[in-house]
């Protein structure tokens, strides 16, 4: 850390997007919610495929790392 700063890894910038994909998907009102909400889906592929290899619980790391990022995203105090 000799330049202090933070670089996000871990699939945690993909499960950033999709949980912001997945908000704003809910603002359409057509095929594009579907396509939308199915790549957001997607891109948790990859923290779960980083989860799998550290031989963690994928689905419980995966939720965690959601609802984080869900809650950062709508607490109005950080906006």
């Amino acid at each position: 850390l000799e330049h202090k700063m933070v670089v996000p890894g871990g699939g945690a910038c993909e499960a950033a997007l999709s949980v912001y994909l997945e908000n704003f998907a809910t603002t359409l009102g057509s095929r594009e919610q579907l396509a939308i909400a199915e790549f957001a889906e997607a891109l948790l592929v990859i923290p779960r495929t980083l989860a799998t290899n550290a031989a963690k619980d994928s689905t419980d790391l995966v939720a965690k790392l959601r609802a984080y990022h869900h809650k950062a995203q709508t607490d109005e105090t950080k906006k």
